[in-house]
């Protein structure tokens, strides 16, 4: 990020290391507000980067990591001339004054927007679990681990202090049938091992329970809902799906999962594809790629499948993760299109052939 030599000033980038720096250099070159955050705070200062402003920030953010360069007399890639001092050779005081109050002024309309609002967080995260009863007791009770688990995790752990704010906040529900939503764990941020262990230990004493049909509609309209109401402002938005089936009830899942990807909310998904001796009347062949085409939408989605007991812990520390520190590429890109996609409507059509039968 061409940021390292910040590391003399009091900020969140003393927590990262070269190796992760040097891994996801080119990612995060393109976020839109981190490099522009990270800057001004090098000086003890505190922007706010509007949402709106991601395409301009993206530009700002690479033409800052050069001032950067220059600033803490690093050199460009490629440069003939080596480290030079960019107050003695290139800027002049007052020119870099100018450029500081220049970006102050952008960040104004979100400083302004931002007073009244909660507190700033990397990430929202909604985790939305699927209780459906085509998932045994057994399968509830790892399910739920996996996520208390992860986040008890010391590499969980390290992602969230990585951040740029060093906090996100999370909200836990249950979902079945298309009215049937449920909240496990309330909005609640995480930014250490102490409220890391409370919110688990809330998720840990809820009763597990068991529910009629799979609305994955429901459980994104919800959780979307959920997003707009909080109280904290997020630098990014996700919701989290697990499930073990079809959308069966409810609106149609395209349809809700425009809804929420029109508000800039990214979806990822982890399908829950366990070999059973019995399967039931709403079992699907390859659930991930219907939560691919169907399903998982927005910036850097992913999917990652559950297709053994013994997974449920690795997958769902390995998906939030990547959520929490926004690692690598998307690796998810539905076709509307694409030939031999996923029906998105298999099993609202398999509840229909039921009943007739």
């Amino acid at each position: 990020m061409g940021l390292r030599r910040l590391e003399r000033f009091p900020t969140r980038l003393t927590h990262c290391d070269d190796q992760f720096l040097a891994k996801n250099q080119e990612n995060a070159r393109s976020v839109s507000g981190d490099t522009v955050r990270a800057f001004f705070a090098g000086f003890g200062l505190k922007m706010v980067i509007p949402l709106g402003f991601r395409a301009v920030g993206a530009r700002m953010g690479r033409w800052l990591d050069r001032i950067n360069r220059y600033v803490f007399r690093q050199p460009l890639p490629g440069s003939p001339h080596g480290p030079r001092n960019a107050i003695g050779s290139i800027w002049s005081e007052s020119a870099l004054v100018l450029v500081l109050g220049m970006l102050l002024l952008i960040g104004l309309p979100g400083t302004a927007r931002a007073a009244g609002d909660g507190e700033e967080v990397d990430l929202a995260l909604v985790l939305a679990v699927d209780i459906s009863y085509s998932m045994d007791p057994e399968e509830l009770k790892l399910q739920r681990q996996g996520y208390i688990d992860a986040f008890n995790s010391s590499e969980v752990q390290r992602a969230i202090a990585m951040g740029m704010l060093g906090r996100i906040a999370i909200t836990y529900i249950e979902w079945a049938n298309a009215n049937d939503q449920r909240i496990v764990l309330p909005w609640t941020i995480l930014d250490g091992a102490e409220t890391i262990r409370s919110a688990t230990d809330t998720i840990a004493a809820a009763p597990t329970r068991r529910a009629q049909r799979t609305s994955i509609s429901g459980a994104l309209l919800f959780s979307h809902k959920q997003l707009q109401t909080m109280p904290y402002r997020a630098l990014r938005k996700v919701i989290d799906v697990s499930g073990d089936g079809p959308n069966n009830a409810g609106i149609g899942v395209e349809a809700a999962r425009a809804q929420v990807l029109a508000d800039g909310i990214t979806i990822n998904g982890l399908p829950v594809m366990l070999k059973r001796d019995h399967r039931g009347w709403g079992d699907i062949d390859n659930l991930d790629h219907y939560y691919q085409d169907c399903v998982v939408g927005g910036p850097g989605a992913f999917v990652i499948s559950i297709r053994a007991r013994e997974e449920f812990q690795t997958a769902t520390r390995q998906k939030i993760i990547r959520e929490v520190a926004e690692l690598g590429v998307p690796d998810v890109r539905p076709q509307l299109a694409q030939a031999g996609r996923s029906d998105c409507m298999i099993g609202e059509r398999r509840v229909r052939d039921r009943w007739d039968n």
